[in-house]
């Protein structure tokens, strides 16, 4: 249940991410082009899709009863300091 838990978090984390970049996204290209809330709004993507990419991975080791892969496995622990 740990995982399902995880992944439940990672999708809200990932609705704050798009509930957010909606409320600074510029309302063309040129706006965006122009403002400083380019880097916000590429980072907010960013996020979100490492957060699908994190539920993706939670989804795929679940329905296969595999761990994930060691090197996956080393890159989360190198982030989280452990």
């Amino acid at each position: 249940m740990v995982d399902r838990e995880r992944v439940l978090a990672r999708l809200d984390d990932l609705d704050g991410f798009l509930r957010e970049l909606r409320s600074i996204a510029p309302r063309n290209l040129d706006e965006y082009l122009k403002t400083e809330k380019k880097r916000a709004c590429e980072r907010l993507v960013q996020v979100s899709v490492e957060a699908l990419i994190h539920v993706w991975a939670r989804r795929t080791t679940s329905s296969s009863g595999s761990r994930a892969p060691a090197s996956s496995r080393r890159r989360r622990l190198k982030h989280s300091g452990g």
